[in-house]
């Protein structure tokens, strides 16, 4: 165990290639000689074919950053909360998604008297918005929406207007039913197209560092590590799609 910690990631797992490799030899000859002559010419083509696997797998991961302030090395962390906002490696939302409609289904949970009261309607549905989309939909103007969290925004809308109607899941009731129950329609994504469109207006009609990014044009150099497939789905994107999808 103390010589897989020395080794780098790329010999530890020629190490376990190579004593895999050997354990199934030993395997081939207790079935026999005539097993053993037949399969035994084909051996070194599989460990070359898993060796070259091997390392074009561990030649495609990203190098690791480092960064020196006052001769002190930054830590590479998966995973970062600055400003209340949960930043990843990969550079996605989902994670930063589900953290806060977690923190808005717990305030939610503490003013559940007050939205499943018998007061109106309408403004049970404004104080929900009010109170606890602000608290899930804090820093959307900066995301970058996928299929995947768009899903889990809308599960969260659904969520909102099923616990303020008590409507339990053992009820059995579709989604369209509770739309119509309380007089309203998907509105959780557009609302966070409108914030975008509002704040990218104002950060457009600056001339800062910010502007600068999101156009692009701060040059950089970024290791390809994505295979092929569809594009990136980038900010503007996202912007451009849920415009359309609001027209």
């Amino acid at each position: 165990m103390k010589l897989l910690i020395c080794f780098s990631d790329k010999f530890r797992l020629l190490l376990v290639l190579v004593v895999v490799a050997l354990y199934s030899f030993r395997l081939i000859k207790r079935v026999g000689p005539h097993c053993l002559q037949t399969i035994s010419p084909l051996i070194p083509i599989y460990v070359m074919v898993i060796f070259i696997f091997v390392t074009l797998r561990i030649s495609r991961q990203p190098s690791p950053i480092t960064i020196s302030i006052d001769q002190k090395q930054l830590e590479n962390v998966k995973c970062f909360k600055y400003l209340d906002s949960l930043l990843t490696v990969d550079g996605r939302c989902t994670c930063e998604i589900k953290s806060r409609i977690a923190m808005a289904k717990a305030a939610f949970n503490k003013k559940n008297n007050l939205f499943t009261s018998k007061l109106d309607l309408n403004l049970r549905k404004r104080l929900v918005r009010c109170y606890v989309w602000n608290i899930a939909l804090y820093g959307a103007e900066t995301w970058t929406l996928r299929a995947t969290d768009q899903k889990h925004l809308e599960n969260f809308e659904m969520w909102c207007w099923r616990r303020m109607e008590k409507i339990s899941w053992t009820d059995h009731m579709r989604n369209e039913e509770v739309l119509l129950r309380v007089n309203g329609k998907r509105i959780i994504i557009k609302e966070i197209v409108k914030r975008k469109a509002s704040w990218i207006g104002r950060i457009l009609r600056r001339n800062c560092l910010l502007k600068q990014v999101i156009e692009g044009k701060i040059k950089g150099q970024i290791e390809v590590t994505r295979k092929q497939g569809k594009g990136v789905r980038n900010y503007w994107t996202t912007l451009r799609t849920g415009e359309d999808s609001m027209n």
